[in-house]
């Protein structure tokens, strides 16, 4: 019980840790994003044209929930929905000048915070520990 406890204060202190690290102007915008639409924002990044099928499957999420978050963040001119032109029922989704910008800030951000925490530890087999057991800890909530 004790480690959980401890465990539960570990996470929080690491979920603080945005906090206490000096938020880019952008960065505001990002995180008054709901966890849906940051994904979304993350997977157009990194594939800059979906479709919202595709996207829909990623997430494992109802056309109706996509569709929302795509009405969302298009509002907030982060998205835009392109019409095919080989099959003009099919809109592939890509990130705006603005959404782009947004994502190079969080990763800026996400490198500078990550880029704290590894340095923390003091050499590179700590480091390495830690991933491995990160990702450890990953996979078995992945089953």
């Amino acid at each position: 019980m004790e480690k959980i406890k401890h465990l539960n204060q570990l996470y929080h202190r690491i979920i603080n840790l945005n906090f206490n690290t000096q938020l880019p102007t952008d960065m505001q915008v990002f995180l008054k994003l709901n966890q849906l639409d940051q994904n979304i924002m993350n997977i157009l990044f990194e594939t800059p044209s979906m479709t919202m099928d595709v996207l829909r499957k990623m997430l494992n999420k109802s056309k109706s929930t996509i569709t929302s978050a795509l009405n969302r963040l298009e509002k907030q001119d982060l998205i835009e929905r392109k019409q095919s032109k080989e099959d003009k029922r099919v809109f592939h989704i890509i990130l705006t000048n603005d959404g782009m910008k947004l994502q190079k800030a969080h990763h800026m951000f996400e490198y500078v915070l990550f880029d704290k925490i590894l340095s923390s530890l003091e050499n590179e087999r700590e480091k390495e520990t830690f991933l491995d057991l990160l990702e450890k800890i990953i996979k078995e909530f992945e089953k």
